[in-house]
């Protein structure tokens, strides 16, 4: 469970989720103005960060996530990560995104304009196809298993 919200929350989307015809119909167009209603908001919310970069909110969200970051808990996960990737399992999956890393890298570009184009969309679905489906495949595992503990006892402490 905890592999398959980790997945969607690093933005890897079964195709298989939906109708492929659907997903061939699924074109997007921005007008000149649209995307520079897009733009205007984009620099909007960059100019409120930069005031709000230094306010005690701000400082305040940070310390905790640091103190959160710094507990045993925490620690754990990051040992439990680590024994993860030295696994089988967590080997095939670095490759799979090591796939999707070198599909970015050959196809994607910046235009000038200063934007980013990617030349192979369907290249790169394939490598979060197969990504996701590494994901899939832990579902229910001990690694699994281990994450769920393991994260549930993170947040479980008073800092989180």
């Amino acid at each position: 469970m905890k592999f398959a919200a980790l997945a969607l929350f690093l933005g890897t989307i079964s195709a298989q989720q939906f109708d492929e015809e659907l997903i061939n119909e699924l074109k997007i167009e921005i007008s000149k103005a649209g995307q520079a209603a897009i733009e205007k908001e984009a620099n909007d919310v960059s100019a409120t960060m930069k005031k709000i970069q230094k306010s005690a909110p701000v400082r305040n969200l940070e310390s905790s996530l640091k103190r959160f970051a710094h507990t045993k808990e925490v620690q754990q996960i990051d040992q439990l990560d680590k024994k993860f990737l030295a696994s089988p399992e967590g080997k095939r999956l670095l490759a799979q995104w090591s796939d999707v890393g070198q599909q970015l890298k050959k196809n994607l570009h910046a235009t000038k304009t200063g934007g980013l184009h990617l030349d192979n969309v369907d290249d790169l679905a394939d490598e979060l196809e197969d990504v996701a489906d590494e994901f899939k495949s832990l579902d229910g595992s001990k690694w699994d298993k281990a994450y769920e503990v393991a994260v549930n006892r993170a947040f479980a402490t008073k800092q989180a």
